[in-house]
């Protein structure tokens, strides 16, 4: 089976290009950078580097976003969002429809839908992307859109919302990365409401094994793609500190007016489709991500 990835140098990218060779695939990489010597150039803001696509793929995987920076709400960044997340998905939908590609998987996020998320976040959940994140959750939702209005009939689309991506080879930012640091630094972790604030991790091991259950089982919809464990950022620094050093200390500081932020994600779906997955608990994953850094 011909795979092409798109984004093939991020982050989820690059691991789902070896993920997939190891398992037998022929997979083709594409991106609009060099940094892993992608097969080929393209951009998914310029319709016009599709041409670049000598053979058609069986599958297109679009693995391409820009994600979110320091600058939530600033012009330049909520430009390159759309620009990418929405218009490039627009682009990769048109190429595959005009081709005929039989199946375009669409990596997403959770970011869709708005916070506080309800408890058990299910594939039905309204998507209203408001708060921090909503320049980059509108464009990635629009990008959705867009895609189910293109690929009625010709392309089946399957759309997979992630929630937080961690592991080995990770741009470094992030909660995980942050408290690392901290340790690192000052041999403390300082947090505030960290028993109120929740996420759910998802190690990068896991996120490209359910890519390649999805493509086995051929279903065409839209999957949350998390480890279903909530967990607490205070409970989070508790394993930073016990692998990073035991003996450092974790500051939670309180604010009374906190509002609760759950991320308790409904995987039934995805489960229902391959229920035999295993997800690597949080321990081990980030003793896999320090150990990384030392190698």
């Amino acid at each position: 089976m011909n795979v092409l990835i798109i984004g093939h140098t991020g982050f989820l990218g690059n691991n789902l290009y070896q993920f997939l060779s190891s398992r037998g695939y022929t997979v083709t990489g594409a991106s609009r950078t060099k940094k892993f010597d992608s097969d080929i150039f393209l951009d998914v803001t310029d319709a016009q580097t599709f041409e670049n696509i000598k053979s058609v793929p069986d599958i297109i995987i679009n693995c391409a976003a820009c994600l979110p920076a320091t600058t939530l709400f600033g012009e330049v960044f909520s430009k390159k969002c759309f620009e990418v997340n929405a218009i490039g998905a627009l682009n990769v939908g048109n190429y595959a429809v005009k081709n005929g590609v039989q199946r375009l998987i669409h990596c997403s996020t959770l970011s869709v839908i708005a916070k506080p998320w309800p408890v058990n976040l299910s594939e039905s959940t309204d998507t209203i992307p408001i708060g921090n994140q909503a320049v980059y959750g509108a464009s990635k939702l629009s990008g959705e859109w867009l895609l189910q209005s293109i690929c009625k009939s010709t392309t089946a689309l399957t759309i997979l919302r992630f929630s937080a991506l961690y592991g080995p080879t990770m741009p470094w930012m992030g909660v995980i990365c942050n408290f690392i640091d901290q340790v690192k630094r000052s041999n403390s972790i300082e947090l505030s409401n960290g028993g109120s604030v929740y996420a759910d991790f998802l190690f990068i091991s896991d996120a490209v094994d359910c890519i390649e259950r999805i493509i086995s089982s051929k279903q065409s919809s839209i999957f949350n793609i998390a480890s279903g464990e909530e967990t607490s950022l205070l409970s989070l620094a508790q394993v930073v500190k016990n692998v990073v050093n035991e003996q450092a200390t974790i500051n939670n500081t309180f604010t009374t007016d906190a509002p609760m932020s759950r991320a308790k994600i409904d995987i039934q779906k995805f489960l229902s489709v391959s229920p035999d997955k295993k997800f690597v608990g949080l321990q081990k994953g980030i003793q896999l991500l320090y150990q990384s850094l030392h190698e």
